[in-house]
């Protein structure tokens, strides 16, 4: 019984991690996204870094990313009290942000 459990939860956070991946993947496509080719667009960064109980950090930067770019948002479970659930709330509203604004 336990082992069907723990693979249950493992299941449900590979879900998530995979829902976080989308929405970053909506917000940066899988195209070029050098400013010379595309201007101020979003351009948003995922890290999975597995060695640090599963960490997820996300960056999005909402005028494009360029050498020293320090204007971002940042995600991450890394944090205190952060779950991968808040996280995601917080990606999607800035994502929804993001469209509002005719940014995407």
């Amino acid at each position: 019984m336990k082992k069907r459990l723990a693979k249950k939860i493992e299941k449900m956070r590979r879900k998530k991690i995979h829902e976080a991946l989308e929405m970053v993947l909506e917000i940066n496509t899988t195209q070029v996204r050098s400013q010379e080719l595309t201007g101020r667009k979003p351009t948003a960064f995922f890290a999975f870094n597995g060695h640090i109980n599963g960490c997820l950090d996300i960056r999005v930067y909402p005028d494009g990313w360029y050498p020293g770019c320090y204007k971002y948002w940042t995600f991450s479970t890394n944090y205190i009290g952060c779950s991968t659930d808040r996280l995601l709330e917080e990606l999607a509203n800035k994502k929804k942000e993001l469209q509002d604004t005719g940014k995407m």
